[in-house]
């Protein structure tokens, strides 16, 4: 079984750089390749914390062990207001770390979540 994985990567990054990487992900897809890592950017290590909090990765983790329909499921499962989850599921589905098909449960669909930090 493939794992999932989510790369963070922090920290300014060129256009060219950028253009490259989607470059080579186009290749690799017309030779047929799988994509197994999806790569998520934040251009500091403070905007990545404010996303991924510990309260958020333990989210991630219930969410990924459990098949919820509504946010009510994942507060009672982590023990934690509506008001607080809701805010946490809209950022982590805002940037991807979190899905929420269409009449499916919730969805934490990495296995891993590496992280690169650009100096």
């Amino acid at each position: 079984m493939t794992r999932k994985t989510v790369r963070l990567s922090i920290g300014t990054r060129s256009l060219e750089s950028l253009g490259q990487e989607f470059v080579d992900k186009w290749r690799a897809l017309e030779a047929g390749a799988p994509i197994a890592q999806t790569h998520i950017h934040f251009q500091s290590l403070d905007d990545a914390a404010k996303v991924l909090t510990p309260k958020r990765q333990a989210l991630l983790r219930y969410v990924r062990r459990h098949k919820l329909r509504k946010i009510t499921e994942i507060a009672a499962g982590v023990e934690r207001s509506y008001k607080n989850v809701h805010q946490d599921v809209k950022a982590l589905l805002a940037v991807g770390l979190l899905e929420k098909p269409d009449d499916a449960p919730y969805k934490a669909p990495f296995d891993v979540i590496r992280t690169d930090i650009r100096l």
